[in-house]
């Protein structure tokens, strides 16, 4: 329910949702980037195949390195947004709602490697600055997913 919910949120809001598991997914966001559209990633999933591990909350942890892979090939820009509470706003009904703010930055290496782990840093420093407001229903570190194995 989680998901449907998300997605039609993400609709109304004019994002197109291109799901990784989805055949042919990376050709579209490559062809979107191309065209001059957005495309997001989440770059805290669990990958299918895990070529690259990295140091995440204490733990190796296993990392999609897709998003580097697809922002090469279109030549586009990477950007690493968060989004986070913002002021509080008059809700129609008098009382007070939150504003959510998107904060964005641009990140830049000529070491591929070394921009993956700028990405998953800087996650990292956004889940201990808020962890109360980080939602993840993945399990990172699920049993028998460690260096080597494969996952579990």
């Amino acid at each position: 329910r989680f998901t449907a919910l998300l997605e039609r949120r993400r609709r109304a809001l004019g994002v197109i949702p291109l799901w990784v598991e989805a055949v042919g997914v990376a050709l579209r966001a490559i062809r979107a980037l191309r065209s001059g559209a957005w495309v997001g990633v989440l770059v805290d999933r669990v990958p299918a195949d895990a070529p690259t591990w990295l140091p995440f909350l204490g733990r190796p942890a296993p990392v999609d390195d897709a998003v580097l892979r697809i922002a090469e090939a279109a030549q586009a820009r990477l950007l690493l947004g968060f989004v986070g509470p913002g002021p509080e706003a008059p809700a129609p009904a008098g009382g007070a709602r939150r504003r959510s703010v998107v904060a964005l930055e641009e990140l830049q290496s000529a070491e591929r490697g070394e921009l993956l782990g700028a990405v998953h840093r800087r996650v990292e420093g956004e889940i201990r600055a808020r962890p109360g407001e980080w939602l993840w229903t993945l399990d990172r570190w699920r049993e028998g997913h460690a260096p080597g194995t494969g996952p579990g």
